[in-house]
């Protein structure tokens, strides 16, 4: 990074005013600053859900199912859409572990573990989540038809009730209910159905980066600019973000959040050198159509034949990476 880049500060001290300093950061050094963070949690519909009869957020897998069934019965939108086509919406999972535990430390841990989709674990719990939802048709009919694009019109004007997304979604939401004439206000953003210690955990992460060139003619200029956005901007509020500077409030949008665990995920390189020996790619789409496939009876494959062999490649690429 030092080639390319200026550092901005020590990790050490960078840390105590600003969230993700070490996500752009070698050797104890920062070299960018994210520009907000994400939220990782759910999107929906809230006219839905009132119409539904549901009044309070889901703390559990089993009673956000318990939600969707309402939704399905006492509306005409669909439950949950996966976005199956485009593929990269399917991914959440991985991208809300720590939910599930409220372990900062939850993707470290899962590159030691050899059998990560065992029965209580917390892939298991994710990746059954959206297994479920499929099995018990709550999802659209054919997911092989959807598109994200569409999906965003659709979930902002009361067609689908809700999808597992980061909370930049939020605004892109809000927007296309303005666009069709119904309610920003109707699409929010609520944490992931599970809770510890009687709160709800919210993972969060880096959205873009910035940082300074080495090859600038004006790096203090630079470094000021970089300050100001960060601290001052105020870019994180329209794009419904965690800000970085951790002495800054939420945004309005990010209401539901408010005593939660706001979870600080701790990156692991080891589990992404893993999951790469392993060719499972917890990160993209295709465990999770297979998930999809094997719930809506399309595969020939059950869940636990999957899970069996994902613990089986995870273990053997912990073996290999050492």
């Amino acid at each position: 990074m030092a080639t390319f880049f200026e550092p901005l500060g020590t990790t050490a001290e960078m840390g105590k005013k600003y969230r993700f300093a070490d996500a752009i950061a070698n050797a104890g050094k920062v070299y960018g600053l994210a520009t907000f963070g994400d939220a990782n949690g759910i999107v929906y519909n809230k006219k839905i859900f009132k119409q539904a009869g549901i009044t309070s957020e889901p703390t559990t897998p089993g009673q956000l199912i318990t939600d969707l069934k309402a939704v399905k019965a006492k509306t005409a939108a669909t439950p949950y859409y996966t976005n199956y086509k485009d593929g990269w919406p399917l991914a959440w999972p991985a991208g809300t572990m720590g939910a599930v535990s409220g372990d900062v430390n939850a993707n470290v841990k899962m590159a030691s573990n050899p059998t990560p989709w065992a029965a209580g674990s917390e892939m298991n719990t994710l990746d059954n989540l959206l297994y479920t939802m499929v099995k018990d048709k709550l999802t659209e009919k054919d997911p092989t038809t959807t598109n994200w694009e569409t999906s965003k019109s659709l979930l902002a004007t009361g067609k689908i009730a809700m999808m597992p997304l980061g909370s930049w979604a939020l605004p892109q939401m809000q927007l296309a209910s303005k666009t069709a004439g119904t309610d920003p206000a109707d699409v929010g953003f609520m944490p992931m159905p599970f809770q510890t210690n009687g709160k709800s955990n919210v993972p969060i992460g880096p959205d873009w980066t910035q940082g300074v060139s080495v090859h600038s003619s004006n790096k203090k200029a630079a470094m000021a600019w970089v300050t100001w956005f960060t601290d001052k901007s105020g870019y994180y509020k329209p794009n419904g973000g965690v800000p970085t500077l951790k002495s800054l409030p939420l945004p309005d949008s990010l209401t539901s959040l408010k005593g939660a665990n706001i979870l600080q995920m701790v990156p692991s390189p080891k589990s992404t050198a893993v999951d790469k020996q392993s060719e499972i790619a917890i990160t993209q789409p295709d465990p999770y159509r297979k998930l999809v496939d094997s719930a809506r009876g399309a595969s020939g494959t059950t869940e636990q034949q999957l899970f069996d062999q994902w613990n089986k490649a995870w273990g053997a690429a912990i073996k290999s990476v050492g």
